[in-house]
């Protein structure tokens, strides 16, 4: 019997398009998630699949055979494929106001194919929100295992208006389900059937105020904290820049730089700012002196923030509009090569302290040894990068340039502490014990070395 095109898609396309009724246990299809916030009552979310999903679709749909999904491709995808999964909610779960709600309607559907031929499908989600709601919650989770979802990620999550989102990996309240119910199944947090089975799903919450106390059966991470707290000091911190750019209150310019003198001092209390190189720098050396240890804080900070802003300028005076991408291969480029220079002064330091050069060892491995602080503070800084971009948006470049000089101001109080804390530990433990303060001061030594080491290594690995 001839299989017309026509019977294929009315008969074996919502079964190719998600078979959760029929596949169990492990999953076949893995799609990667992106979601949107502009307005507190609607999200855009986005799903790009894996490559063997997507040329599946792409070739059942794509009727011209040109690669591409034209406006009635993209309906036709929907209404023949993917409108299949509105019985399961679209395996999405929205929580708002401690109330479970299904998801029964998408707006705007829209499919396309990437420049790296994935195909990705955007929809909008109404969000059941009233004017007293602070926030809610998106969670994807196929009950069959059939679909894989990506663990969202911070890089996953654009949040355009005066919002803070927060990814909770649920630990402790688990949602429950029945395997076999199929269509029209929602997670629910009430007690198990016989039979149900219980799923941990990984939780995006969206919220109109920064989240930093527990949030229901959540504690909220130090790590989080920061970074809730940091948005809210960027936020502030341009509207007062718009302000400016509006009214030339000088009011305005106090407090801008106020809060980017705070959001420094945050801003360097999370991941990265060369804390590790510092630490590693002091237990490495012989110093013993606070104003030694604090002027070097002040030196990184300084030139981490500088490289970024002679980054962007650099880059306005070759180009009429600076596309994000640009720098954002560059400052990688720049971070590949830093790290490169740190893994080498790290193996050079390490040769000279095998040699025990004596006299001749001092001369060489104070300036080697200097060399890792400038070096690792090349990288330029992104929070100095985004501020200058936007004072040029603005047309302040002076304003911007004031305002990356006090961010960088809290950078270095942040390091300073650091590294004060680091000397302070040092000595403490190294007059301990007096009969074996060579043995402790040898091993200090060789304990920053070999952090030094291993934190680039890992650096390097981890840049893509």
């Amino acid at each position: 019997m001839e299989v017309t095109g026509s019977f294929v898609k009315k008969i074996y396309l919502p079964l190719l398009f998600f078979s959760t009724l029929l596949l169990f246990s492990h999953p076949h299809v893995f799609i990667y998630v992106n979601m949107e916030l502009e307005t507190f009552d609607k999200v855009k979310v986005t799903w790009t699949f894996d490559p063997i999903e997507s040329e599946n679709k792409i070739y059942f749909f794509d009727d011209d055979g040109d690669g591409k999904l034209n406006e009635k491709e993209s309906f036709n995808l929907y209404t023949e494929g993917f409108k299949q999964i509105k019985d399961y909610n679209f395996f999405l779960t929205v929580k708002s106001d401690d109330k479970i709600y299904p998801v029964d309607e998408i707006l705007n559907f829209n499919a396309y194919v990437s420049s790296e031929k994935n195909l990705s499908v955007s929809f909008e989600l109404n969000i059941p929100v009233t004017d007293k709601s602070e926030q809610f919650s998106v969670t994807h989770f196929d009950t069959s295992y059939f679909i894989s979802f990506s663990e969202p990620k911070k890089d996953d999550l654009l949040i355009i208006g005066d919002f803070y989102t927060a990814i909770y990996k649920n630990r402790t309240t688990p949602y429950y389900y029945d395997p076999q119910a199929g269509r029209g199944e929602i997670l629910d947090t009430s007690k198990p059937q016989k039979g149900w089975l219980m799923a941990y799903p990984t939780e995006v919450i969206f919220s109109k105020k920064p989240l930093l106390d527990k949030n229901s059966t959540y504690s909220i991470s130090v790590k989080e904290k920061l970074a809730q707290i940091q948005r809210y000091l960027y936020i502030e911190l341009s509207k007062y820049l718009k302000s400016v750019k509006e009214s030339k209150n000088s009011k305005s310019i106090f407090f801008i730089l106020l809060l980017s003198l705070i959001y420094g001092v945050v801003h360097a209390l999370g991941p990265g700012h060369r804390k590790i190189i510092l630490s590693s720098y002091i237990l490495t050396k012989n110093i013993t002196s606070y104003i030694n240890v604090i002027s070097l804080s002040f030196l990184s900070a300084l030139i981490h923030s500088a490289s970024g802003v002679s980054l962007v300028l650099i880059l306005s005076l070759v180009f009429l509009k600076i596309q994000p991408a640009l720098i954002t291969e560059l400052n990688r480029s720049i971070e590949f090569y830093s790290y490169i220079g740190v893994l080498l002064l790290a193996v050079t330091l390490i040769i000279l302290k095998i040699l025990s050069f004596k006299k001749r060892e001092k001369g060489v491995e104070k300036p080697v040894g200097l060399s890792l602080i400038i070096i690792s503070s090349l990288v330029p800084c992104p929070g100095a990068v985004t501020i200058i971009l936007f004072s040029l948006s603005l047309k302040m470049l002076n304003i911007g340039i004031i305002t990356v000089v006090a961010m960088s101001v809290g950078i270095a109080l942040t390091l300073s502490v650091i590294s004060v804390i680091t000397l302070k530990t040092k000595t403490i433990l190294k007059n301990y014990n007096k009969k074996s303060l060579n043995i402790i001061s040898y091993s200090l030594e060789w304990a920053g070395l070999i952090i030094l080491l291993l934190f680039s290594l890992l650096m390097l690995s981890s840049i893509k």
